[in-house]
């Protein structure tokens, strides 16, 4: 016998939102072990993994181990200009295809799941389009920057007030239900 169209409803939408918070719990937790496996350390920020390698160091030539941010250098100093002067790591991070593909999923279930007011359906769509942008345009491991990047800190930016803004602002309506 068939469930009832409602309980299919509330399961799915259960699902969709538990699916989602697993995501956004373990993805850092896949990106640190992940990079563990592949013989890196921990690194700066969650974006720096989409470029990460064992052998990629980082563009001012620190040691592997490095976070990916440049060191301190002086201002119009020789450093800072062999330091800008680095070419783009181009090499495929070893964890670029879970992050693309955590931040692509996250993203999908975002834009799908349909929010108990227009204002909560608003926030998830903003930050299910960030999730994508946010992939699409990674932020850059050199010390030049590329035309479009600052796409990347944006989108980054606005998915977490847009979830921020979910939790503050919309889950007291879905709470008591």
């Amino acid at each position: 016998m068939p469930r009832p169209i409602t309980e299919q409803i509330q399961g799915t939408y259960f699902r969709l939102r538990f699916t989602v918070a697993i995501i956004g719990l373990l993805f850092p937790v896949i990106l640190y072990f992940g990079g563990r496996m592949n013989h890196f350390g921990l690194r700066g920020s969650m974006s720096a993994y989409y470029w990460a390698t064992q052998n990629a160091q980082c563009p001012c030539g620190d040691d592997p181990e490095h976070s990916g941010k440049c060191k301190k250098i002086e201002k119009n100093s020789k450093e800072e200009t062999s330091c800008l002067a680095l070419p783009a790591v181009t090499e495929a991070g070893s964890m670029r295809s879970y992050f693309v593909g955590l931040l692509f999923a996250v993203g999908a279930i975002l834009y799908a799941n349909k929010g108990y007011s227009r204002r909560e359906d608003i926030f998830l769509n903003i930050a299910g389009v960030s999730a994508w942008l946010i992939a699409l345009f990674p932020m850059p491991w050199t010390g030049k920057l590329p035309p479009l990047y600052w796409v990347h800190w944006v989108a980054a930016t606005i998915f977490f007030l847009a979830i921020a803004s979910v939790a503050a602002f919309c889950s007291h309506a879905t709470v008591g239900l």
